[in-house]
């Protein structure tokens, strides 16, 4: 499902609507939460927050979501999403780097964030070289070799900076909640608009974690496990988002998006990719666009419509004082220009005859006292 519109068009308060649904179906939602708004209107004792920079925050670890020895690559590939055109290779061997090391701590019973990041970000390469000896990483470490584990380094620093905030050992784990169904309360991935350019990345590690888990549940679509992203043009790459939302039904799985310009989500995914992400939501509310390339977008998805006007034209004739012809012509309505136009809580609603827009009233939420 998808809710498409600038800011101040309404979006957020039209998911705050399905999210109260989901509360009286009393079903489980993990969610992206921009500035903690949700979390501020929906929490309750019970839901878990997460956000390295508040007090409330469980204490999350990459070593705690570590099942079997396959595991760290998955959770490698979470925290270093998969890279584009010239990039792949380098956040290839970025994931394998974290994801070897990871695996090297774990067989030594260590569980520390700091001795990780230790190990991928400043450890020299004899020390490095010597913990994944024997490893598809340790290629990194050979000699004439430093450029290459340079740059490697580069791109984790990148997306893992944020990491020396998590507390050194931690215990919650995301694959965890996700696995328990026992817990009816919510999972909210919270960041303020501050805070973005540093928890990016570990936000879109949350939701990657959380959708691959999903993914590995049992085929129950009654489940009713929801993943909403509001914003998601802003957030980081999520990998794993087109498996998501391809997939997910059949574990019971719901995905609910919400977007602001179709460009944002092109520079983080790449065109294709947004192309087939948006593709694969067959329920959209769009609003009122806030570009222009946003508004064609969906203009186009949405198509235009021809319309038919019985047009008279009345001429001197020789033989009488009059004459009248009758004729049509057709256009084509255009709906770039009216998209921007929509006024607020006003949707475009396209019946399979007719183009009209129609008013959607939109009940703003009653806050909580919990406070982002």
């Amino acid at each position: 499902m998808l809710f498409s519109g600038t800011t101040g068009a309404g979006k957020t308060q039209a998911i705050n609507r399905v999210l109260r649904a989901v509360r009286a179906r009393d079903q489980r939602a993990l969610i992206a939460d921009p500035a903690g708004g949700f979390f501020s209107r929906f929490g309750r004792p019970g839901d878990v927050l997460f956000n390295p920079f508040d007090r409330r925050s469980v204490d999350w670890s990459p070593f705690a979501e570590i099942r079997a020895e396959y595991d760290c690559q998955r959770i490698a590939k979470a925290a270093v999403p998969d890279g584009t055109g010239e990039g792949a290779e380098w956040h290839h061997y970025a994931q394998t780097l974290l994801g070897e090391t990871l695996l090297a701590l774990h067989q030594r019973g260590e569980r520390s964030v700091k001795r990780l990041l230790h190990y991928v970000s400043s450890a020299d390469i004899k020390e490095l070289g010597e913990l994944l000896a024997g490893t598809p990483a340790a290629i990194l470490c050979a000699k004439g070799n430093d450029k290459m584990l340079n740059n490697t380094r580069g791109i984790i620093a990148t997306y893992l900076g944020v990491w020396r905030y998590l507390p050194d050992v931690g215990t919650f784990s995301v694959r965890e909640w996700v696995q328990d169904e026992t817990r009816t309360g919510w999972l909210f991935v919270t960041y303020r608009d501050d805070q973005m350019g540093l928890l990016r990345g570990l936000v879109a590690s949350m939701l990657e974690l959380g959708i691959v888990e999903g993914l590995s549940l049992s085929e129950n679509q009654d489940r009713g496990l929801w993943f909403v992203f509001d914003e998601v043009d802003s957030l980081g790459k999520v990998s794993s988002l087109r498996s998501g939302l391809t997939k997910l039904r059949k574990y019971g799985g719901r995905c609910v998006l919400g977007l602001q310009t179709v460009s944002q989500l092109r520079e983080t995914y790449g065109k294709d990719e947004a192309q087939t992400l948006l593709a694969n939501l067959s329920t959209k509310l769009i609003l009122r666009a806030g570009d222009n390339e946003t508004a064609e977008y969906f203009s186009k998805e949405l198509g235009e419509q021809d319309i038919d006007r019985l047009q008279m034209t009345t001429g001197q004739g020789t033989s009488s004082g009059g004459l009248t012809n009758p004729g049509q012509s057709s256009e084509s309505f255009n709906t770039n220009y009216n998209m921007q136009r929509v006024r607020q809580a006003a949707i475009m609603s396209f019946p399979a005859s007719r183009w009209q827009r129609s008013r959607l009233t939109i009940r703003p939420c009653q806050k909580s006292s919990r406070r982002i």
